[in-house]
């Protein structure tokens, strides 16, 4: 029962970052283009790799519950777009409709002072690709060895992704969904911190060769 409420949260989650998403503009969808659905996939990235600690973290405290194997593999494909569209949606509506190039279009968007705050989430982006990247090919001899590292890299990445969805994101300038964004990103680390205290834990409990 338990990891099915912990699989199945995604849902809800989805859900309300839809409602918040449509009510910013009323709900009028017709109105709906590039710049008012990239916001939505940011949202959407985040909470699904929110969502991939948290389910994680419910199996490392209980180790007999059993992931949804199809949710999971499903979330991972949808992370992966939502988190490659955010930007590129930005990019084509600024080619589109001010003749821009990409870097241009950010900077004519977010403003020069949060370039900052952009290049985070590149730099998140990237540390994301390499997680991903490495699940793929986890059998390769050099992502086993570097195992640990990448899963760091992914670490940095949501931490990054934090902080430049509450700088630059829409929906999360104040109110109550800032407030949930917080308890996500306090939750989430909590869970991060949990995971190498866990692991620290199962290093000693190794007995000595």
């Amino acid at each position: 029962m338990l990891a099915k409420l912990a699989d199945y949260l995604i849902f809800l989650i989805l859900a309300l970052n839809v409602y918040v998403w449509g009510e910013r503009f009323d709900w009028q969808l017709a109105d709906v283009g590039t710049l008012e659905l990239f916001p939505l996939l940011g949202l959407i990235a985040f909470s699904t790799m929110w969502w991939h600690f948290f389910t994680a973290f419910i199996r490392r405290l209980k180790p007999g519950l059993v992931a949804h194997r199809g949710l999971h593999t499903a979330s991972a494909y949808w992370v992966f777009i939502s988190f490659m569209l955010h930007p590129a949606l930005l990019a084509f509506w600024g080619w589109q409709n001010l003749d821009l190039a990409p870097l241009e279009t950010v900077r004519a968007y977010v403003g020069t002072e949060n370039m900052r705050f952009v290049l985070l989430g590149y730099l998140a982006l990237a540390g994301f690709l390499l997680f991903d990247v490495a699940r793929v090919w986890r059998r390769k001899a050099v992502f086993k060895r570097n195992r640990k590292l990448i899963t760091a890299f992914s670490d940095i990445s949501f931490l990054l992704i934090l902080i430049h969805s509450l700088a630059l994101g829409q929906h999360l300038q104040a109110g109550w969904f800032r407030v949930y964004w917080l308890m996500l990103g306090a939750s989430g680390l909590t869970f991060i911190v949990y995971r190498y205290l866990h692991q620290a834990g199962d290093g000693q409990a190794k007995p000595q060769s």
